[in-house]
């Protein structure tokens, strides 16, 4: 005889929840359940423990539970700054919050380019906040800009002089120094050339200090529009001014002073009613590139004192001419 079986204890059975498993249906069952998830993504104070064992037999309860937690910890790592911290989480709510992670992780190395001075860094994933950083570092960059330049000009003010607009003395001290080294100096030596108005004094006494500044920046001009463009004219003192010729030899140096006489000499000075002729001496001192152990303002000295001689001699010797050292 075949076996029957009762289609409505088959259904009872199958319906029937395990041994000792709460009903899914139990309403205090659901909300305790819920309570406790929520705690895992709340504000309270909640610490990490395994899942209530009445929970236990809901499917991927356990792996809900882990997600959420790992999704809290992901959030509060975020709020904190930790941007290195890492989840082997997956999902839309945690790949958001990675997306957010490498989002951060790239503003704070926009940030640190932009205190290193790199300020053609931009970004484009935060919307308006993206808008915002971006026009910060374009105002930023803007800014800078213009305080570089203003200190530029500020800089190259304070190095020239105010009458003539060549270099003054207190740029002859930084700038002159560049040219004793070997890089300015590839050939190993160049020419330093001091110079000044003859009777100076004279032309001031006679037709007023007006007319001195006028002949002033006249020799000025005759002086730098005769030089190269590597060349550098400083007024050093009153009339007298120093000359700075990089990769050129003595005799060479004496040439181009030579030719500086000439044009000084052949030149006339108009102010008013008068028609000015003037003539200048130079002392010429030949300088070699210092090397890393030398002293560069001592060996600058020297050569000053040795141009300076050399000044002395000319005109000693008469005036309007140039002397340079002997050898």
């Amino acid at each position: 005889m075949e076996e029957t079986t009762n289609p409505s204890a088959v259904a009872t059975a199958a319906s029937a929840p395990e041994v000792d498993a709460p009903s899914v249906c139990d309403s205090e069952y659901i909300a305790r359940l819920v309570r406790h998830l929520y705690s895992i993504v709340g504000l309270s104070n909640y610490k990490i423990k395994d899942l209530p064992e009445e929970f236990a037999c809901i499917r991927n309860a356990r792996e809900l539970h882990n997600m959420l937690w790992s999704i809290r910890e992901m959030a509060a790592a975020l709020a904190t700054g930790e941007l290195e911290f890492a989840s082997g989480e997956r999902g839309f709510t945690m790949g958001s919050l990675k997306a957010f992670q490498s989002n951060l992780r790239h503003l704070t190395w926009q940030a640190q380019r932009i205190a290193a001075g790199e300020y053609q860094h931009r970004v484009s994933f935060l919307g308006d906040f993206s808008v915002a950083f971006n026009q910060m570092a374009e105002q930023l960059a803007g800014r800078i800009a213009t305080l570089v330049h203003e200190t530029e000009e500020y800089k190259d003010m304070s190095f020239k002089d105010g009458l003539t607009g060549v270099y003054n003395r207190k740029a002859f001290s930084q700038l002159a120094k560049k040219f004793l080294s070997h890089e300015a100096n590839p050939s190993g030596s160049g020419v330093l050339v001091m110079c000044d108005i003859d009777h100076f004094k004279k032309i001031n006494d006679t037709y007023g200090h007006l007319c001195g500044d006028e002949v002033l920046r006249a020799f000025a001009g005759r002086l730098t529009a005769a030089l190269r463009p590597t060349d550098l004219c400083f007024r050093y003192g009153g009339e007298e001014f120093v000359l700075v010729m990089p990769n050129t030899l003595i005799k060479q140096g004496y040439s181009a002073t030579e030719r500086l006489r000439a044009a000084v000499e052949a030149m006339r000075v108009e102010f008013e009613n008068c028609r000015l002729q003037i003539t200048a001496s130079f002392g010429l001192t030949e300088f070699k590139f210092c090397t890393a152990d030398s002293d560069p303002e001592a060996y600058l000295v020297q050569c000053l004192q040795r141009a300076d001689a050399n000044l002395y001699r000319a005109k000693e010797s008469g005036r309007n001419r140039v002397v340079a050292d002997a050898g």
